[in-house]
């Protein structure tokens, strides 16, 4: 039918315009406000609530759960279930694994992915998002750029970050602001690393702990050894200091400035 209002209850049912519950197995309309519950519930236009195995949208306004739920367009509102995906997803997606184009809220899961854009929080074991600003949580947290914190127990990795990379393993492309776990990787940091092993190939800050190494040094090592094999403009204060190349006195024991 073109138009139901109230309750729809068959094997397949298939409307234009449903306004109330739609309860079937299979569940087709063009524009929905209410309830469709479901093995397969499909619509253009989905204000209300999905639920079912399969939840298929164009545009969600509301929630959708289910084993794999999909808004090919825009989710405003939630996402809950074993596989959630979305153009647009301004809201929440919480399941084993969320992917968006772009993510204004929270993306809590397993795996959750971010393909052009996110804006908010992503937890999870495995988080990776292409441009974002806010917060990664996991185990293992990838970004082309971010602004914000990116923790991750195992190896966090990013082209350029912009605030704080936390984990075992961390390494940027930039990095301007703090890199704080075991090892600490970048090719240009900017302000601080704090690890055991420190190692970039420009610094314009500080470099302490354990082993500290760059090729250029603008600023200070701390460490129980500190390496130098291009430039020393600054101080390195340790147990062993060496500056191979220009600046500083080549090996020098405590303190070595250049």
């Amino acid at each position: 039918s073109n138009f139901s209002a109230g309750l729809a209850l068959g094997g397949w049912n298939k409307i234009g315009t449903a306004v109330g519950f739609q309860l079937g197995l299979i569940n087709s309309v063009h524009s929905a406000y209410g309830f469709q519950f479901g093995g397969w519930n499909t619509s253009q236009e989905m204000t209300g609530f999905q639920i079912g195995g399969i939840n298929d949208t164009q545009n969600t306004l509301g929630l959708q759960t289910g084993l794999w739920n999909n808004a090919e367009k825009n989710l405003k509102g939630f996402q809950t279930g074993l596989v959630n995906s979305a153009g647009y997803a301004l809201g929440l997606q919480f399941g084993g694994i969320n992917v968006a184009e772009e993510v204004g809220g929270f993306q809590l899961g397993g795996w959750n992915k971010a393909e052009k854009k996110m804006n908010g929080f992503q937890v999870g074991a495995v988080n990776e998002m292409e441009n974002g600003v806010g917060l990664q949580f996991s185990l293992w947290s990838i970004a082309e750029t971010i602004l914000g914190v990116q923790f991750g127990a195992l190896y966090t990795t990013s082209k350029a970050v912009m605030g704080l990379q936390y984990g075992i393993w961390n390494n940027a492309d930039k990095s301007t602001g703090v890199q704080l776990g075991l090892i600490n990787e970048a090719e240009k940091a900017n302000f601080f690393q704090l690890g055991v092993i420190n190692t970039t190939t420009t610094v314009n800050g500080f470099q302490c702990w354990g082993y500290n190494k760059a090729k250029n040094l603008n600023g200070i090592q701390l460490g129980w050894i500190n390496r130098v094999t291009g430039s020393l403009t600054g101080i390195q204060i340790g147990l062993i200091n060496i500056s191979s190349g220009t600046g500083g006195a080549g090996f020098m024991p405590i303190i070595n400035i250049g």
